[in-house]
């Protein structure tokens, strides 16, 4: 026999309270993490990066393996405390590699305006 069950209005309104919390903290976290990246990329910027142009292989699969132990480390911390400092880690190791991007374009006569415009772009769309 089938079972009926009977959500009273009650319970539907704890339900989207509970939704509504959910996605309040997922985007408080989307916002905390772009703390690190912002200063992951301000390092990034300010470091001199030339030992990547000399060996973009190697560079290339340490940026890998660093980005797949990340991910790893997320994925196991998941349900932790925990989790949520190696993503900001991870977050700002991101950041951390858009600094040579970020020199180039800042090499542009706009770029300044360039990468302003990206930035509200992406904080107003996401």
């Amino acid at each position: 026999m089938e079972t009926v069950r009977d959500y009273s209005q009650a319970s539907v309104s704890d339900i989207a309270v509970q939704q509504n919390r959910v996605l309040r903290n997922t985007y408080a976290l989307l916002a905390v993490t772009m703390v690190p990246t912002v200063l992951g990329a301000l390092l990034g910027v300010q470091l001199n990066f030339s030992f990547m142009a000399g060996s973009p292989f190697i560079t290339m699969l340490l940026s890998l393996a660093i980005m797949f132990g990340f991910i790893f480390a997320i994925q196991r911390t998941k349900d932790s405390s925990l989790g949520v400092f190696v993503l900001l880690g991870f977050t700002f190791f991101m950041g951390l590699l858009l600094g040579p991007m970020l020199q180039y374009a800042i090499g542009f006569k706009n770029g300044g305006t360039m990468i302003a415009l990206a930035a509200g772009g992406t904080a107003r769309f996401s």
